[in-house]
């Protein structure tokens, strides 16, 4: 499954570093999510969605929790 994270991370105007730091998600990884290189697992979704202040669902399907 492809995960939304790059346009989300872009709208939070966060760089993969910063997320990394806030995540605690290396950010090699990040960016492999990123290119679709790797599968992230339950708990990388959310710390990743927590940091980046959204739902785990908005990672998933586009939702970027501003509705």
């Amino acid at each position: 499954m492809k995960i939304l994270l790059k346009p989300i991370r872009k709208a939070k105007r966060m760089t993969q570093v910063e997320l990394a730091l806030k995540s605690g998600t290396d950010q090699t990884h990040i960016s492999k999510l990123e290119n679709h290189k790797s599968n992230a697992s339950l708990s990388t979704l959310e710390r990743l969605a927590a940091a980046l202040g959204v739902p785990v669902a908005a990672l998933l399907d586009g939702d970027q929790g501003t509705t």
